[in-house]
């Protein structure tokens, strides 16, 4: 329970400092669902690609799965070379559970924009 969390955290912390802020984005970074950009900077308000979505839905995936298929089958879209490396295996096990699909036309669109659809 992602509120409850967040609550118990800013409880924790306000008992040592009352100006003591948590958010779900300090619990994302912790869990290691957002990493961030290059040296590890945040930027919030930009839009995401796919295949970065693909990455955070995959981590948040593992950080409350304990387990995950042995065997992920192999990226068969169109545009497999577009996908970057870093986020190859997670736009496999992402398709693999159905949780993300291609755009049509056998493409995943690795640098799309990801959208609320």
């Amino acid at each position: 329970n992602l509120e409850g969390y967040v609550f118990v955290m800013n409880y924790r912390g306000q008992a040592e400092d009352e100006n003591f802020t948590y958010s779900a984005v300090d619990a994302a970074v912790e869990l290691g669902i957002l990493q961030g950009m290059g040296a590890g900077e945040l930027d919030l308000y930009r839009a995401i690609t796919r295949q970065e979505a693909a990455a955070m839905l995959a981590r948040t995936y593992r950080a409350y799965q304990s387990e995950e298929p042995d065997v992920l089958e192999p990226v068969s879209f169109t545009d497999r070379a577009d996908i970057a490396d870093w986020a190859l295996e997670d736009v496999a096990l992402m398709s693999q559970l159905g949780i993300m699909n291609g755009v049509g036309d056998g493409r995943f669109d690795p640098l799309g924009t990801y959208t609320e659809e």
